[in-house]
């Protein structure tokens, strides 16, 4: 159980756990396949394949939104605030949050579509495609 007097010290509070995105998984998989592989001079067929399928709302239409279009965008990713809440009214279940934790996808899972030149150039930076 997450400590009471830590939760409500916290803005937002989830139960993840640092650079533990669906990619992050996914890669590290790989990467220690290919070491395993290197190591005991041996070929495992498909690790190649080891990715994920796009997001279902991989395209994030920046004019959907009228202002802080993109921290919208962020959001569309991942809302921390919806994980707070429920975490708030059980926080006994905090392992089971855990556990049961829905790890975003990297914002390079996700491409702008429609924004100004100058949101481009953010998205770019904070690893958003661009269309």
């Amino acid at each position: 159980m997450i400590h009471p007097e830590l939760l409500q010290l916290s803005s937002i509070a989830t139960p993840h756990i640092a650079s533990f995105s669906a990619d992050g998984k996914a890669n590290a998989t790989r990467m220690c396949l290919e070491h395993i592989e290197e190591f005991y001079g041996r070929c495992l067929p498909g690790i190649q394949q080891i990715s994920l399928p796009p997001p279902a709302d991989a395209i994030i239409n920046l004019n959907k939104f009228e202002q802080y279009r993109i921290e919208h965008a962020l959001l569309q990713t991942f809302d921390p605030v919806s994980v707070d809440r429920q975490l708030r009214k059980y926080p006994e279940k905090f392992e089971w949050f855990r556990a049961h934790y829905a790890h975003p996808r990297e914002y390079k899972a996700y491409s702008i579509l429609n924004g100004t030149p100058e949101e481009n150039c953010k998205s770019k930076e904070l690893g958003f495609s661009v269309l």
